[in-house]
């Protein structure tokens, strides 16, 4: 049976929403729901484990039960004190220890990069770290086997398509914000299939390697951008309007939006 781990991060829904209420809470990445969906396509054409694992804080452990019913055989929970500041390459360390922790697999699936982020590093690091083949910018897995299958990804302009044979880290480029529908029987059958939590005593780990003192990089400050747009209201008929419109370009050229 074709074995995959799938990497997902979660990430502050007020990255994708504005909806206060919902302040402090966390949600799937866009790119990693992309590559949970692709994952369950593979699910319905042949048997398959599919593993889940995220490193966050105990915060994320409710975000993450969700998608059991969404098709995860089990997930697990990365999480300790520790583990807390790392950048790309203690990220990286930490999972690929973990991973290795739970067995090996066939595929070990990431969404491209993280909308909080955007490196698109830790796939590549992990690979590095397993010491796998790491294709990057896939759209699609098909035909699938137990020990091969065909990617569709986008590479230099181009659209090519590999056959890789497993094992091998692969990364999706595609982008979902919609969460999946997930049947109120499916959520009542996995209620009790709590996400298994992993912390520094759970496997074998070089804690100088973790969190802010493991780190290659440290965020020395943030800033929230905000993309605020004019509105104006055009009044007079349609030639009126056309010649607003013209003349608003040629003033403002790539600067207007």
């Amino acid at each position: 049976m074709l074995t995959i781990i799938a990497c997902m991060k979660f990430v502050h829904t007020e990255l994708l929403s504005s909806n206060q209420q919902k302040a402090g809470a966390y949600t799937l990445n866009p790119y990693d729901l992309y590559m949970l969906t692709q994952l369950m396509e593979i699910k319905k054409k042949i048997p398959c484990r599919i593993i889940g694992i995220t490193m966050g804080p105990q915060s994320c452990m409710s975000a993450a039960q969700k998608y059991i019913p969404f098709g995860l055989d089990d997930i697990y929970l990365v999480s300790a004190p520790i583990f807390s500041g790392s950048d790309t390459y203690a990220t990286a360390y930490i999972l690929s220890q973990a991973i290795k922790h739970i067995g090996q697999a066939d595929i070990y699936a990431f969404g491209e990069k993280s909308i909080d982020g955007e490196t698109s590093q830790v796939p590549i690091g992990v690979a590095s770290l397993l010491e796998l083949p790491c294709y990057v910018g896939v759209e699609s897995i098909h035909d699938y086997h137990e020990t091969a299958q065909q990617l569709n990804r986008i590479w230099m302009n181009h659209t090519e398509t590999l056959v890789p044979i497993c094992p091998y880290v692969v990364s999706f480029r595609g982008f979902i914000t919609k969460e999946p529908i997930i049947s109120l029987l499916k959520l009542k059958q996995c209620k009790d299939h709590l996400p298994v939590v992993l912390n520094a005593e759970s496997f074998i780990i070089d804690k100088n390697r973790c969190g802010q003192k493991g780190s290659k990089s440290k965020v020395i400050q943030t800033t929230n951008i905000v993309n605020a747009r004019k509105a104006i209201r055009i009044e007079g008929n349609s030639q009126d309007k056309i010649r607003f419109l013209s003349e608003l370009l040629i003033q403002n050229g790539d600067d207007f939006s």
